[in-house]
């Protein structure tokens, strides 16, 4: 996966666990709008004896107390709740017990010796310490759980994503004989920095209509593992593919995760069935900031924590184009699917009975900021080409290039 063992030197801990479990990986940030719903996923973890780490933060953002290392790993062994207290067991792999606060062997705060026996033991593991919630989050600002499970099942292939369509772009499809639960992975191959966004469907088909997109189960951007999702009997076709620098081709390691054993299989894929599952989703689950009109809808799509956003218009007009400007500010963070970050100013024209994505962001769990401020101004005419302050007059401002299939325009039926 790195290209030979003299990659495995400094790898980051994430790195390290999908070297050696090949499980699912989540990664989480210790940002304050997290903390409650954090817990929760790490009591549940926890208890499921998931293998977990944590690493605290560099010394320019924290001043760290006596015993504690900056940008360090250590292991999280376990997370409980003792008399009204959240609680988490660390090891530095190193060995040597470094945190000397709150909860620690030689804190003299205890308030009885019952307490002192369940979270220090004379058998205690070597390196190992104890630290409240509300100290981690201070010192501590990564969280990756691996979601390994012996008894679950993989199903392992290599593909490409991206670039100019050339047969090569394949999807995968899947039949599932049983109710299960399904996760996709997908890593880029001999890369040190292994996180890298790849864009994850998966939704239901009909075998006497392949191309008919059903029921969408999952749709998203992920840096490595999707979540799970549940599967009734039936077939499913799981897409992977590139939204930002699309222009390139590059591979992808992909593992289904299956409770059960399940059938899979590669089979030839359009750019047109991308395009149609990424608007559907839009379509049916999006927010329309036009609720107002009835002739046009520009709606947009986010998820629950706030890291990507797609931005879709529909013109239902039978005579008249529908103009967007759209204008990004402070996106210094943000992955976006047309250009690059330094003009983030996006115009399209889109034809009459006609809909197109007009833009997709994404941005890393790890970053502080929250929605994604932009300026979206719109109007109908009978010009097919429209401009913002210096360009020329044309159709995409950006233009839209070949490769960057799910910005095409799709006719209304």
């Amino acid at each position: 996966m790195l290209g030979g063992y003299d990659g495995i030197n400094g790898i980051s801990a994430q790195n390290a666990l999908t070297c050696m479990t090949g499980a699912p990986l989540n990664r989480f940030r210790t940002i304050k709008r997290n903390q409650k719903k954090l817990w929760m996923v790490m009591r549940e973890a926890s208890s499921k004896k998931f293998p977990m780490t944590v690493g605290t933060y560099s010394k320019k953002k924290v001043k760290f107390p006596k015993g504690l290392n900056e940008n360090h790993g250590y292991t999280l062994i376990k997370c409980i709740e003792l008399f009204g207290h959240k609680l988490l067991q660390i090891r530095d792999p190193w060995g040597i017990s470094g945190w000397t606060g709150k909860w620690s062997s030689s804190w003299n705060g205890f308030e009885c010796e019952q307490t002192i026996k369940s979270i220090h033991p004379r058998d205690f593991i070597s390196g190992s310490f104890w630290i409240d919630y509300d100290d981690f989050f201070k010192y501590f600002d990564i969280v990756v759980i691996s979601r390994y499970r012996e008894e679950w099942d993989d199903i392992r292939v290599n593909m490409s994503i991206g670039g100019l369509w050339d047969g090569t772009q394949v999807a995968i499809k899947v039949t599932v004989p049983r109710t299960c639960e399904i996760c996709v992975t997908a890593i880029r191959p001999k890369y040190r920095h292994i996180s890298n966004i790849t864009w994850i469907s998966c939704h239901r088909i009909d075998s006497d209509s392949p191309t008919d997109i059903g029921e969408i189960i999952f749709c998203g951007p992920t840096e490595y593992s999707s979540e799970d999702v549940h599967l009734e009997p039936g077939e499913y076709m799981i897409l992977l593919s590139r939204f930002y620098y699309s222009t390139i081709k590059e591979e992808r390691n992909v593992a289904i995760h299956s409770s059960i054993p399940i059938c899979a299989k590669l089979c030839s894929l359009r750019p047109e069935m991308l395009v149609g599952v990424y608007q559907k989703m839009v379509s049916e689950v999006g927010r329309d900031i036009l609720k107002h009109r009835k002739d046009i809808s520009i709606k947009k799509w986010s998820n629950e924590i706030d890291t990507f956003l797609i931005v879709m218009a529909e013109n239902y007009n039978y005579d008249k184009y529908l103009h967007v400007h759209i204008r990004c500010q402070d996106c210094e963070t943000w992955y976006m699917s047309r250009g690059y970050n330094d003009n983030p100013n996006y115009g399209d024209v889109v034809p009459p009975r006609c809909s197109q994505i007009l833009l997709v962001i994404y941005r890393s769990v790890l970053a502080d900021q929250t929605e994604f401020p932009m300026n979206i101004e719109y109007y109908l005419s009978h010009e097919n080409k429209t401009k913002m302050r210096r360009s020329e007059r044309a159709a995409h401002i950006p233009e839209i290039k070949p490769s960057q299939y799910i910005h095409q325009t799709v006719a209304m039926e």
